[in-house]
């Protein structure tokens, strides 16, 4: 009886042995097949030129979107609470949205895909340290992650495995549990844009790191809600989209191109449903900003509090009060402008950079590279480290056997 009871937990134990095997090699794989990059030096937007991503807008061609929201999926582990699909296309239907992205973790919902107000999207990440991305445009899910904490060329590896020219890849969230820091931000390539608003924190401080770097990327505004019925958590946060067409080609393109801009719906913070529904007529908008040689020219459609002109490293660099009309001259100084304004009732508007530029593409991105001999090296230490343990396995294993022999 003792002998099968002692085999039983021999069987056990082996059984759970070879299970960490393999989740130990399952988590470590993406660290052996990440490359180390080679970044880009920082640079400073400079040149003769100017970059407007307003010009020839159509006023009336305005999209409201919000691309990241959660329902119930996974058995409720990732906080959906009780938010079905149904009921989320409800609620932002009944708050005029124009189109949405249901962004569950490593999940497309393609069957809601042809209902003409569904983008297809995802949220991408299952590590322990959220460093997850909003991947828009996509009819599958990218598997890949790691699990544990990532360095800048791991970072690095999963934008360039997610990135294909005809999707949206942003950074989500960067300071939730300091999965990004601003340095990341100087040096990462290849995605299109920071998530600068969700419902209960701005990120503008990554943005600026980024853009004060010279890597030119555009906002993105989400609610990023995962409770449906939560006041504070939906219709508060949200992307303005100048687009022609809701179609998904078309609506990537224009956030591509930075024609955009970003609300933080701060006058609705706790109201219900109801009165979100009766304030949707006070929420600011954008009437035009142009460009007249050197000079900003900005228009909205009510007063507003205040008309910030922000600079490198995120500095304020001009600011008005009580009007809803600016007027800002760059300086040669000025590698970029973005403008926040706040309304009356603290609601606030972010809008993208306008760059200088000397080159015949103001647009031009700049792309991480692999470095063959770092990471060649780096393959040799991983290699080291498990011929390490697996020596070590070995050789407990035969120390075991030899005990057992003397033992017998």
């Amino acid at each position: 009886m003792n002998s099968s009871r002692f085999k039983l937990k021999k069987i056990i134990l082996k059984f759970i042995i070879i299970l960490l095997l393999i989740f130990f090699l399952v988590a470590i794989l993406p660290y052996l097949i990440s490359p180390v990059y080679k970044f880009p030096e920082k640079t400073i937007f400079k040149g003769k030129y100017i970059c407007n991503p307003y010009e020839n807008l159509d006023s009336t061609k305005w999209i409201k979107a919000n691309f990241h929201c959660h329902s119930k999926v996974w058995s409720g582990i990732t906080r959906g609470y009780n938010s079905s699909i149904d009921t989320i296309i409800y609620v932002y239907k009944l708050l005029k949205y124009d189109i949405i992205g249901i962004s569950n973790y490593m999940k497309i919902f393609n069957e809601y895909l042809d209902s003409g107000f569904i983008m297809p999207a995802y949220e991408h990440g299952y590590g322990l340290f959220k460093v997850h991305y909003l991947v828009i445009g996509n009819e599958r899910v990218n598997l890949i992650d790691f699990l544990f904490p990532q360095s800048l060329s791991n970072k690095q590896f999963i934008i360039k495995n997610l990135k294909n020219p005809e999707n949206i890849i942003a950074i989500v969230h960067p300071n939730i549990y300091n999965a990004f820091t601003e340095n990341d931000f100087e040096y990462l390539t290849d995605y299109d844009c920071v998530e600068i608003l969700r419902y209960d924190r701005v990120s503008t401080k990554y943005w600026d790191a980024a853009l004060s770097a010279g890597n030119l990327k555009y906002l993105l505004a989400d609610d990023d809600s995962h409770n449906i019925t939560a006041p504070y958590e939906v219709g508060r946060c949200f992307t303005m989209i100048n687009s022609p067409f809701k179609d998904k080609e078309q609506v990537i393109k224009a956030i591509k191109e930075g024609k955009t801009y970003a609300i933080d719906w701060r006058a609705t913070l706790f109201d219900s449903l109801n009165i979100k529904l009766q304030k949707l007529s006070e929420i600011p908008y954008l009437q035009y900003l142009k460009l007249n040689l050197d000079t900003i020219k900005i228009k909205v459609n009510k007063p507003a509090q205040e008309i910030a002109f922000i600079g490198q490293y995120g500095m304020r660099v001009d600011s008005l009060k009580n009007t809803d009309f600016g007027l800002y001259k760059m300086k040669d100084s000025d590698s970029y402008i973005r403008i926040e304004i706040t309304f009356f009732d603290n609601t606030k508007m972010y809008l993208n950079p306008l760059i200088r530029y000397d080159d015949e593409n103001p647009l031009k991105i700049k792309s991480a590279q692999i470095n063959i001999f770092l990471t060649l090296v780096n393959k040799l230490i991983y290699l080291t480290i498990i011929i390490f343990f697996a020596f070590l396995i070995i050789y407990s294993k035969k120390k075991r056997k030899q005990k057992s022999k003397i033992l017998d």
